[in-house]
């Protein structure tokens, strides 16, 4: 339960921060998601956090206006993705990077 509250709250501060630049001049929109692999996360969430995530980044604009970061922590921080324009061409390159990124210590 308590994952399902940390990803919720990830996400909802992220779409957040995406909310709040739509007033400002910015063209592009940044956000940044952090995937959880300490050891308080079985392997079987982690898959959930990825697979929720994933899917997530689906239903954003893909018209190049949002740029994505994400990095995983647990005994060790590691970049999942370096910054990236979320077109329909890059969608699946990230995707494929959250697929194959592996849970590490924690």
């Amino acid at each position: 339960m308590n994952l399902l509250r940390r990803t919720f709250a990830t996400l909802v501060m992220g779409l957040s921060m995406a909310m709040a630049s739509l007033g400002s001049q910015a063209a592009i929109t940044q956000m940044g998601f952090s995937l959880d692999g300490s050891g308080s996360v079985s392997a079987a969430n982690y898959n959930l956090l990825r697979s929720g995530l994933s899917d997530a980044l689906a239903g954003l604009p893909l018209d190049g206006s949002v740029e994505i970061t994400i990095v995983a922590y647990g005994s060790s921080t590691s970049t999942v993705t370096a910054p990236t324009i979320l077109t329909a061409a890059t969608l699946p390159i990230i995707q494929a990077a959250i697929a194959g990124h592996v849970k590490v210590g924690g």
